[in-house]
C-alpha cells in the first residue's frame, strides 16, 4: 500500500513539472502577439569578426613563443621603450640584432645559408632589403600579416593611404618624418646664420663640416641622393666637397664630434641619433635650409623575414606597431613623425614634424632607393680624395 501511495505521489509531482515547463494557453491579452518563443527576446552576444577571432589567437600564440627577434639600427633609447611596451602589453620579450643594415644583411644570409633562421623581422633597413634581402627571396609580402582595421584604414595615414615602398609589399613605412638634412652646435654657430645649402660653401665653413659617408647605405647617401636628385644638384655637391668635408660612418659619432664642438656642422645623419643627444641636452640643432629637405621612414619601415622563428610575436609586433597606441610608442622612442595622422606630435621637436600644407622630396621606395645604391658610385666620384 505504501508503495502504491509513492508511486502515486510521483506521479502527481511529475504531472506538475510538465504542466509547469508546458507553454501557458494565449490569453485575451496575448491575442494578436508573436507566438516566438520567449527565448528570442534575450540579448544575445554578437559574434566576433573573423579578424577579432585571428587577433586572439595570434596573441594566444604569440605568447607561447615568448619573444621576437628584430633587426634594427634603432638606438638604446628607443629599444628600451619598444621592449618594456611588448613585454606589458603582450608578454613578449624583444631581443635586439643591433648594427647598420648592410652589416646585419650578410649574417641573416649567411645563417640562412646554413639552415638557420634566427632573426623575425627589420626595422629599418629598406635599401638593404631591396638590394640585398629581396632579391634571394628572404623577404615576406605583409599584405596578409596586416588584420587589425585600425592598421589597414587609409584615412589613418597621411595622404590618405599605407605607405608601401614596393610592388610586391614586402616593405612598409609606418614614420614619414622630415628629415634633418644637417646639424648645428648652438654655441658655434648662430641661429639664423646658414638659411640655404650656399651657405655651406662660406670659406669660415671649410674643413669645418662632418658628412655621414655616401657611399654606403644609410642616411649619408639618403641626403647625398636627394640633394644630386631633387633639392640642389651635382654641381652644387661638387662645390661642397671642395670644403674639405670630413666623412665619416659612424653616426653616433658624428653626432658626439658637434655637441662636443669638434666640429660646428654635420649632414647626413639619422634623425633619432639626433634628438637622444638632444634629449641629453647637447647644444645642437637641427636646421631646414631653404631650399626644403626630406621625408624619411628613418627606422620606422618594416620588412618580416621568410621562415620567422617566431611568426606570431612578429604578426603582434607588426599589427600593434601600425596602431595609434603603438605608433605613439615608436614615435616618441625615436623622435619621428608617425605616418599616422592621429599620432600626437607634441613630444616631436619641431624640426622633424610634417606641416600638413608642405610638399617634400620623398625618399624610400624601391624605385628612389635603387637609384640611391647608383650615387654610392657617383658619390665616390665627386668625394674622391675626401674617401680615406
Amino acid at each position: 500500500m505504501k508503495r502504491r501511495l509513492a508511486s502515486l505521489l510521483s506521479l502527481a509531482l511529475a504531472g506538475i513539472v510538465i504542466v509547469s515547463c508546458a507553454p501557458a494557453a494565449p490569453t485575451a491579452t496575448d491575442a494578436g502577439r508573436s507566438s516566438a518563443p520567449a527565448m528570442a527576446s534575450i540579448p544575445q552576444s554578437p559574434a566576433k569578426d573573423a579578424w577579432q577571432t585571428e587577433w586572439a589567437q595570434v596573441q594566444e600564440s604569440a605568447r607561447k613563443e615568448g619573444k621576437v627577434v628584430i633587426a634594427s639600427q634603432m638606438v638604446e633609447t628607443a629599444r628600451q621603450a619598444l621592449s618594456q611596451a611588448l613585454k606589458e602589453k603582450f608578454g613578449i620579450e624583444a631581443e635586439f640584432i643591433t648594427a647598420r643594415p648592410a652589416e646585419f644583411a650578410p649574417k641573416i644570409l649567411a645563417e640562412r645559408r646554413a639552415g638557420l633562421y634566427l632573426e623575425d623581422m627589420m626595422l629599418g633597413g629598406a635599401m638593404t632589403g631591396f638590394s640585398i634581402l629581396k632579391p634571394v627571396g628572404a623577404l615576406e609580402s605583409l599584405d596578409p600579416i596586416i588584420i587589425l582595421p585600425e592598421a589597414l584604414d587609409p584615412k589613418a595615414w597621411y595622404a590618405g593611404r599605407l605607405h608601401w615602398l614596393d610592388k610586391e609589399h614586402n616593405v612598409l613605412a609606418f614614420i614619414a618624418s622630415l628629415q634633418p638634412s644637417l646639424i648645428i652646435n648652438t654655441d658655434l654657430v648662430g641661429r639664423g646664420e646658414i638659411k640655404s645649402y650656399r651657405d655651406l660653401l662660406a670659406p669660415k665653413w671649410k674643413g669645418k663640416i662632418v658628412f655621414g659617408d655616401p657611399t654606403v647605405g644609410g642616411s649619408g647617401n639618403t641626403l647625398f641622393s636627394a640633394l644630386a636628385e631633387g633639392i640642389m644638384d651635382l654641381n652644387y655637391l661638387r662645390d661642397l666637397a671642395k670644403q674639405e668635408l670630413v666623412i665619416i660612418k659612424d653616426q653616433r659619432l658624428t653626432v658626439e664630434w658637434v655637441a662636443r664642438g669638434k666640429y660646428p656642422i654635420a649632414m647626413g645623419v639619422a634623425g633619432e641619433t639626433i634628438m637622444e643627444f638632444k634629449r641629453a641636452g647637447a647644444p645642437i640643432e637641427p636646421v631646414k635650409p631653404a631650399e626644403g629637405t626630406y621625408v624619411s621612414a628613418q627606422t620606422g619601415a618594416i620588412l618580416l623575414l621568410k621562415n620567422a622563428p617566431h611568426p606570431n610575436a612578429a604578426k603582434v609586433v607588426i599589427n600593434w606597431l601600425l596602431t595609434r597606441e603603438g605608433g605613439a610608442v615608436f614615435s616618441r622612442s625615436i623622435g619621428g613623425h608617425s605616418a599616422r595622422v592621429d599620432v600626437p606630435t607634441d613630444f616631436l621637436d619641431p624640426s622633424v614634424v610634417r606641416p600638413p600644407e608642405g610638399t617634400y622630396f620623398m625618399t624610400g621606395d624601391e624605385a628612389s632607393k635603387l637609384r640611391e645604391s647608383e650615387y654610392l658610385q657617383v658619390a665616390k666620384e665627386v668625394f674622391g680624395d675626401l674617401l680615406k
